[in-house]
């Protein structure tokens, strides 16, 4: 999505790149980096919960996209 286009690094480790709290994905599964790819991706698909770089939104899916 091209909201995310410009999100940095320190964007979402600060939680700042307003990407979604939390997706279910995958849960169970053999294939640890696909799983995470998958998660990535479907996670980029979403739109923004916040606009990126202006507010502090916790999201686990930060640590997984920093990952």
């Amino acid at each position: 999505r091209t909201e995310y286009r410009d999100v940095t690094l320190l964007h979402i480790l600060s939680h700042r790149g307003g990407l979604p709290r939390d997706i279910e994905l995958l849960r169970s599964t053999d294939d640890a980096a696909r799983t995470s790819l998958d998660y990535v991706r479907a996670a980029l698909r979403m739109p923004p919960a916040g606009r990126p770089g202006e507010q502090m939104l916790y999201s686990n899916v930060d640590y997984v996209v920093a990952g």
